[in-house]
């Protein structure tokens, strides 16, 4: 179980500040022979843990919901404290910034950065996921890098860059409002860095993970947006004799709203 509460005050113009309150209670479970079981990571106990965070933002997107233009910035910082029973303190600062730009009538480019680095006594099942506004679940997977397995590599630091062409194709009425499909080609990359690599952890080997696929938006009444998005990545798997092949991967998501 997760909750999540943030508080946001306009200051001037386009700037905003923002406090966040956030609980969650972990539980690890394990099956025998796993890497999981052997390795035992720091944060296995799981357990309740509350975190605060608060920051600045500057938003001129426009319209908010499905951006044609505009830009959306955030510097903040997150803080865990440990409850009883729970893992340990960490925390760090984390830089997002959004970019959309209106090319012609019917094409969008929408572009993220996104930034994190963590220090403290972080459970291993913290490292893939990202603090700010609204937090962000997993390294890889639906909400950062699609194609790649969520949470396939993890270290205190992380970055990603995301890249969506938004090409309207047609749009028509139901139930009297308007409704805009879209199709969205993309591409994916991401790091992580800091620490000692882990099992599976990123190496000088192949830092950069890259991704890309197609995806289907259908936007009604500038307010839903429902998306599904195809990605294909690289998993580079380490073989016994110490070379490394890269294995093709697939995600298939189907998901609310922009990714960003």
């Amino acid at each position: 179980p997760f909750a999540h509460l943030t508080l946001r005050l306009r200051l001037a113009g386009p700037w905003l500040a923002f406090a966040a309150l956030d609980g969650k209670i972990s539980r690890i479970a394990t099956y025998p022979g796993s890497l999981l079981a052997e390795e035992q990571p720091f944060g296995m106990a799981g357990g309740p843990s509350l975190t605060v965070a608060g920051g600045l933002l500057r938003d001129t997107r426009r319209p908010e919901i499905t951006p044609r233009t505009g830009l959306f910035a955030e510097l903040s910082g997150r803080w865990c404290f440990p409850l009883p029973g729970g893992a340990g303190a960490f925390g760090g600062p984390l830089l997002s910034l959004r970019g959309y730009r209106a090319v012609g009538p019917r094409v969008v480019l929408a572009g993220r950065l996104l930034a994190e680095a963590l220090a403290g006594e972080i459970p291993f099942y913290e490292l893939v996921h990202w603090g700010g506004l609204v937090p962000v679940a997993g390294f890889g997977g639906a909400e950062t890098l699609r194609g790649l397995a969520f949470g396939r590599w993890r270290a205190p630091g992380k970055a990603l860059a995301n890249l969506e062409a938004r090409v309207d194709l047609l749009s028509h009425g139901v139930f009297g409002r308007p409704l805009r499909w879209q199709l969205v080609p993309y591409l994916d990359a991401g790091a992580v860095f800091g620490g000692e690599p882990s099992p599976g952890a990123a190496t000088p080997d192949f830092p950069l993970h890259p991704a890309g696929g197609l995806g289907i938006r259908a936007i009604y009444e500038e307010a839903f947006v429902g998306r599904v998005d195809t990605g294909f990545g690289l998993d580079p798997v380490r073989e016994l004799d110490g070379s490394v092949t890269q294995e093709p991967t697939l995600g298939i998501y189907v998901v609310f709203d922009h990714m960003y």
